[in-house]
C-alpha cells in the first residue's frame, strides 16, 4: 500500500505540471488578474482532481489534504492577490515516510473578456524557472465542489 502512496505523490506532482505545460496557451489580450476573493472562492471547499489517483482537497480554513499525506498534519493553501499557493509534503523515497520537507507550488489566475479562466504555473515545486508565456485554460475544470477525498485514501504513517 505504501508503494501506491508514493507513486500517487509522483502522479500528483506530475499532474500539476502536466496541466500547466501540456495545454500551453497564450494569455488573451486584455485579460485581467482575478481578485484574491475570486481565487479564494475557486479553491475554498473544493477538490482538485488532476487524475483518478491525484487529488487534493482545499478546506475553507486554508488547510488542505492530499490523499498521500499524514492527515493529522494537514497541508496549507493560501491566496495573495491573484496567486494561489499550496504546500506539498515531501516523502523520502527510501523509507516511504514523510520527510519533513515542504514543497510549494503556485498558480496565478486571470480571466479574459468572456470570463474564461487562465492560469500561469508561477512557482514550481522544484523551484525551476517559470515560463511566463505558458498559460492554461484547463485548470479550472479540475476544481470540483466539496471534499472528494474523504476517508478514501490511507495516510502515510
Amino acid at each position: 500500500m505504501k508503494n501506491i502512496q508514493i507513486s500517487t505523490l509522483i502522479v500528483l506532482l506530475c499532474a500539476t505540471t502536466f496541466t500547466s505545460t501540456t495545454f500551453a496557451e497564450k494569455l488573451p489580450k486584455g485579460a485581467t488578474a482575478l481578485s484574491a476573493a475570486e481565487v479564494t472562492a475557486l479553491y475554498s471547499d473544493h477538490t482538485a482532481v488532476w487524475a483518478p489517483t491525484a487529488m487534493a482537497y482545499f478546506a475553507a480554513d486554508g488547510s488542505m489534504k492530499e490523499f498521500v499525506q499524514d492527515l493529522s498534519k494537514p497541508g496549507k493553501w493560501s491566496v495573495k492577490d491573484n496567486e494561489f499557493c499550496m504546500d506539498i509534503q515531501g516523502v523520502d523515497p527510501k523509507s516511504k515516510k514523510l520527510n519533513g520537507k515542504t514543497f510549494t507550488e503556485c498558480w496565478q489566475w486571470f480571466k479574459d473578456s468572456k470570463n474564461k479562466l487562465y492560469t500561469l504555473y508561477s512557482k514550481h515545486w522544484d523551484d525551476s524557472k517559470v515560463d511566463k508565456t505558458n498559460f492554461s485554460s484547463k485548470d479550472a475544470e479540475n476544481l470540483k465542489p466539496g471534499d472528494l477525498i474523504g476517508a478514501k485514501f490511507v495516510p502515510i504513517q
